[in-house]
Parts: C-alpha cells; sequence; structure tokens
C-alpha cells in the first residue's frame, strides 16, 4: 500500500485511525454506534464505505471519494486541490464530535486519538484483495506495540460472540444482516460488495490519479 495525504475525488482508500497511548478508542456497542452517528453525518456525502472494522485500538475502512462534480455541489470554490482539505475536515469533525461525546459519558478528558487519520491507496487487485479480507474478518493490529501503552483490557466491554454478530464493529455482520439491527448511519454510508472488475478498475484509477498527480522532474544543468 501507498501512504500518502492528498487523497482525490473518485479515488478509491484505506482510511486508518489509532486510539493514543493508554486509551480505549471504543469500550462498548454503544460507543461504536455514536461513532457511526457522526461518522455518517459529517461524511455521508463525501465517499461511501465498501469494508470497516472498529475495535479498542482504533478503526479502519475502506471507502471511495465522491466525485468531483459531486463535491463541487458541497463548496462553490472547490477544486481539485482542495478535495483532501475537504474529506480532511469531515474527518476531523467526525472524530472531535466522537471523542468529546464518549470523554462526556466516560467522565475524562484529553484525546482518544494518536494523531491524524492515515490514508493509503492500492498498489495491485492481489494487495486490496488481501487487505479486504484482513478488515472483514478484523484481523488488524491498529494498536500501540509496546503493550504497556494499550488500552486495558479490562475496560474493553465486548465480548468476542458479541463482536463477531455486530454490524457496528465489522463490515462482514453487516453483509450477513447481523446479530444487532442494521442502523441507518451504516445503511447511508456502506454500499454493496465489490466485484473483482469493479474492484480492479478502483484500485487502477486510484493508481493513476496519483500517478498524474506527481510532479514532473527535470535533469540538472550542471556539467
Amino acid at each position: 500500500m501507498k501512504k500518502l495525504k492528498k487523497i482525490q475525488a473518485g479515488g478509491f482508500y484505506i482510511f486508518r485511525g489509532r486510539a493514543s497511548a493508554d486509551s480505549s478508542f471504543i469500550e462498548s456497542v454503544s460507543e461504536a454506534q455514536k461513532f457511526w452517528t457522526y461518522f455518517s453525518y459529517y461524511l455521508n456525502d463525501y465517499l461511501k464505505i465498501y469494508e470497516y472494522a472498529l475495535n479498542q485500538d482504533g478503526w479502519i475502512m475502506i471507502v471511495k471519494i465522491q466525485s468531483a462534480e459531486e463535491l463541487s455541489n458541497k463548496n462553490p470554490f472547490y477544486s481539485d486541490s482542495i478535495a483532501w482539505r475537504m474529506i480532511s475536515e469531515q474527518v476531523r469533525k467526525a472524530l472531535s464530535s466522537y471523542v468529546l461525546a464518549v470523554n462526556r459519558s466516560r467522565g475524562r478528558t484529553g484525546s482518544l486519538v494518536h494523531s491524524s487519520y492515515e490514508r493509503f491507496y492500492f498498489s495491485s487487485l492481489t494487495e486490496a484483495k488481501s487487505e479486504i479480507a484482513k478488515v472483514r474478518k478484523r484481523a488488524l493490529r491498529l494498536g500501540q506495540w509496546n503493550k504497556k501503552y494499550r488500552g486495558k483490557p479490562r475496560h474493553y466491554q465486548i465480548d468476542k460472540r458479541t463482536a463477531k454478530g455486530s454490524v457496528f464493529l465489522g463490515s462482514l455482520a453487516y453483509r450477513k444482516g447481523g446479530k444487532v439491527r442494521r442502523c441507518f448511519e451504516l445503511e447511508r454510508l456502506v454500499e454493496t460488495e465489490l466485484a473483482e472488475l469493479v474492484l480492479s478498475n478502483l484500485v487502477e484509477n486510484a493508481k493513476f490519479l496519483h500517478k498524474s498527480h506527481i510532479p514532473p522532474t527535470f535533469p540538472s544543468n550542471s556539467s
């Protein structure tokens, strides 16, 4: 995967966020649902999600950004150069609203977020299929590598059985209908599963978008 900052309209990406040291990003299913409430409110008109997962350590989702035409409807001064700022500002609003609400309910202060969310695009179809499989299975390493900086396991109130069936924690449960009713917020955001040809086209389009935005290089004038 290729890490980047300036995402483009129409691009296909992985978004990933991590909890700050000694913190749990979510501690319950109700907090996960709260996350989707804010994410849907701020991002529904900006992107669509194909796969996602939330856990104590953070969140990850595979998304497609709306077209330039759709984004321009949100900003009369839209240009390709500000697309990434528009999306990042909406993600920032969603996360800050979530953190504020969760801190209030937990009776704590400070940030739950380790740093600005990370953005990647896939370098191949094989890589995309592999990552999608990991997200669906929630086979992800999002937390702090050093064990002493991870969130306390006793704070995480979601057992494995509940997590497996909750549509608020993973796209696999959502695809299967889940043991928890689907929520309006997810139904607004989540798209249908990708056929392989469609996935291949999305991957190639994202590669093209970022290849075409690489500045040209010029030969040195030194002799």
